[in-house]
């Protein structure tokens, strides 16, 4: 791949051992001749038995790392179980908790489209800020929400995606933990779907599962609420914001006025 700058493809054979979980009894749908032909090919084995025969390790040093992490791991698992549990509702959404960001007072002047354009260009005005997503950089996007832009500041900092949600906010998740403030665009709220478990599962999550060692800011903006007579079917028209609504760390600005969501896009920055 670095010689070449091109993908590579591995088609790899391996073996899965014990089952998919504690309750997948393999035996129930393997037999026995199967499961030992598996027990042979165990990696661990395999690298145990090429570092023996390479001479590189004796029979007894191999057992020995084998003991020693294996006993390495049981103390891991002992210190674990005792350490204290979530024993509250309070101290479940503690990490989840943000800042109170008093809301700035903002002057836009035309539609809404156009306020949030006067905002997202007042915001890039920041180095660490990006914006992107489906034809919002040449294009502008779908609704001229971001015209301008690229030209203003230029393509790495606004720049058009592949057609692909999962990508959009993965790479926001990304960029979000590694010091830049993304704003990403998914074109509408039906597209999210394809994607949502980036936010679900991983982005609103974070914070969470790391007690607040880690932090994801990140911005999506998402069309939505209007309908569009004739045009797309649901691909367009699926209003469910009720699946963002239900995803605890998730915080939503559902803006109704040009000042609003221009005042809401820099609440949503500075928080």
């Amino acid at each position: 791949m670095r010689a070449n700058r091109a993908p590579a493809f591995l088609h790899l054979r391996t073996v899965r051992l014990m089952g998919h979980a504690g309750s997948d009894v393999e035996s129930a749908y393997r037999t026995q001749a199967e499961i030992i032909t598996d027990y042979n090919r165990d990696p661990v084995l395999c690298t145990a038995r090429l570092l023996i025969q390479e001479g590189k390790l004796t029979p007894s040093q191999v057992l020995d790392m084998y003991e020693a992490k294996r006993a390495e791991v049981a103390a891991a698992a002992e210190t674990a179980v005792a350490r204290p549990k979530l024993a509250s509702a309070a101290e479940v959404m503690a990490p989840l908790r943000t800042s109170t960001v008093e809301a700035p007072t903002v002057s836009v002047s035309g539609t809404l489209a156009q306020g949030v354009n006067q905002a997202l260009s007042a915001l890039l005005e920041s180095p660490d800020v990006l914006v992107f997503g489906e034809d919002v950089a040449r294009k502008g996007g779908v609704y001229g929400v971001t015209r301008g832009l690229v030209k203003k500041y230029g393509p790495a900092r606004v720049f058009d995606t592949i057609l692909d949600e999962q990508s959009i906010l993965g790479m926001a998740l990304g960029t979000s933990m590694t010091g830049f403030l993304p704003i990403a665009e998914i074109q509408y709220l039906a597209y999210l779907h394809n994607a949502a478990d980036q936010l679900r599962g991983e982005a609103a999550t974070m914070r969470f599962f790391t007690n607040g060692q880690y932090h994801n800011p990140m911005i999506v903006r998402i069309a939505s609420y209007a309908y569009q007579k004739g045009f797309g079917g649901h691909f367009h028209n699926d209003n469910s914001i009720t699946a963002l609504r239900d995803i605890p760390g998730l915080l939503i600005a559902s803006p109704s006025r040009a000042d609003d969501a221009a005042a809401m896009l820099h609440t949503c920055a500075a928080a």
